[in-house]
């Protein structure tokens, strides 16, 4: 019993020491500031109103549970805009990686663009299509340092309103500290001694 113990203690101390931000966003809106089109919330779906446009209707709901970020909850997006949604302040020095999932109707990116930046570098640039399903994208963070915003930029043409950009499950997670990777082998190795 006490090395079951032992090895449940390492690993959750492990599984701490590497993360640094999570929000599915269910409680709240996960700290993120978002200006023009970006609510949180709960998206309509394809059980609420015809949202008309091109590129058919919303999720219905997040990847997990029901809220999430997303332009225009419940409508289209409106054209020719620049809308923002930020996480301020994360310190980059141990940042392994930015993950989340996206749902995505832009019609691509030749007109509307959907955009990451950290610390006012662009990381990522979505293909504007998930095919109406959610899908993770992780980011690579290891070569950033100090503290920095992670903003998703959302930008409209006045060509054509779709649903847009929804986001869910954001996370970003820090290299491991050595004695934490340490714990997390010794929590492997009394498992497997257990058996």
């Amino acid at each position: 019993m006490k090395l079951l113990a032992f090895a449940s203690v390492c690993a959750l101390a492990a599984s701490a020491a590497s993360g640094a931000y999570f929000s599915d966003f269910e409680a709240n809106d996960g700290g993120l500031v978002g200006t023009g089109d970006w609510q949180w919330g709960m998206p309509v779906g394809a059980n609420g109103t015809d949202l008309g446009g091109f590129g058919g209707d919303e999720p219905t709901g997040g990847f997990s549970g029901d809220n999430v970020w997303g332009t225009v909850l419940g409508g289209l997006h409106s054209p020719s805009t620049v809308s923002t949604l930020t996480l301020a302040g994360q310190n980059l020095d141990l940042a392994a990686s930015l993950s989340f999932q996206e749902w995505i109707d832009s019609g691509g990116n030749t007109f509307d663009m959907a955009k990451v930046f950290v610390a006012g570098t662009e990381v990522y640039l979505s293909d504007g299509l998930s095919n109406g399903d959610w899908r993770e994208v992780v980011i690579d963070l290891t070569g950033f340092s100090g503290t920095g915003d992670i903003v998703f930029e959302f930008s409209t043409t006045s060509v054509v309103e779709r649903v847009g950009w929804y986001i869910d499950d954001l996370t970003v997670r820090d290299v491991p500290a050595p004695g934490s990777m340490a714990l997390l082998g010794l929590a492997g190795l009394v498992a497997r001694r257990r058996r």
